[in-house]
């Protein structure tokens, strides 16, 4: 690490991998799906005439790479904050930083902001 991909995203530039362990991610994966003992598995589940599977599928996605997302800001009549951005949480604390960044510039507690995450983009 890092490695350099061959994959473009949408900035032009290639995508790099900068962390991750991934031989252990799969074995984490493989373990907690009982891999080793889906033979067993399936073998019992064919002599009582069932059919069964099992697959799995790994992928890398670029995130955090902005600038491909807006945010509106609006006010209301109470004062109250309201931040709607197209941007999706997906665990890394979206609402809390919009919500810290927005209470920053306006001088208020990130309480008295509302973010409304996965918003479609607003017609300008």
């Amino acid at each position: 690490m890092p490695y350099v991909t061959s994959v473009v995203t949408r900035d032009g530039l290639p995508m790099t991998y900068d962390s991750g362990d991934y031989p252990e991610c799969q074995k984490r994966a493989l373990d907690a799906a009982g891999w080793s003992d889906f033979p067993a598995r399936r073998a019992a589940a064919r002599s009582e005439g069932r059919l069964i599977g099992i697959g799995l599928s790994n992928y890398v996605e670029g995130t955090g790479r902005g600038p491909f997302e807006s945010a509106t800001v609006r006010i209301g009549p109470s004062g109250k904050i309201i931040v709607s951005t197209g941007a999706a949480a997906q665990g890394q604390g979206t609402h809390t930083m919009l919500a810290q960044l927005a209470a920053d510039a306006f001088g208020v507690r990130p309480d008295d902001v509302h973010v409304i995450a996965g918003a479609p983009r607003q017609a300008r």
